[in-house]
């Protein structure tokens, strides 16, 4: 199934919260923010790691939990997977929680959650993502303000 297809159906849920995970100072692992602030959506939030999760993601109650993140799944840079079901293993933070320990810590409760992860190129200190995962971050971006109701 391609990209587009798995966006349509995973956020064509009735109410899908979009969690944006990332460090702006580590080079690609700023594709979350960077999304996050392209998006200007109600319903999507911005944290360096789930544990920091504010009252506007709670206050949502989605159905669905989107996740997007970098993640280094030994592909190419800027390659983009797209995983339907998170369980109750799966860790995303620097801290190696499984995020459904962290969501259910925090109270925050989704009938599913779904990854979005992009190959990073790099993890370094710096500010600037490569052009790979800019492309993609861009790509994506159009692709979700497509599907979703982005102001």
């Amino acid at each position: 199934m391609m990209i587009q297809e798995k966006l349509k159906n995973l956020l064509n849920e009735k109410k899908a919260l979009i969690i944006c995970l990332g460090n702006e100072l580590r080079e690609d692992d700023g594709v979350g923010p960077y999304i996050c602030d392209k998006l200007n959506c109600k319903n999507t939030v911005s944290v360096d790691v789930p544990e920091n999760l504010n009252n506007k993601a709670f206050s949502f109650q989605p159905d669905v939990i989107v996740i997007i993140d970098s993640v280094d799944f030994g592909a190419s840079p800027g390659s983009i997977l797209i995983t339907e079901g998170i369980s109750d293993k799966t860790s995303i933070s620097i801290h190696k929680l499984p995020i459904r320990l962290i969501f259910d810590a925090v109270g925050l409760k989704a009938e599913k959650i779904f990854l979005i992860g992009i190959q990073p190129k790099s993890l370094n200190f710096g500010e600037q993502l490569s052009e790979e995962v800019k492309n993609s971050a861009d790509f994506l971006i159009e692709q979700i303000k497509e599907q979703f109701s982005c102001l």
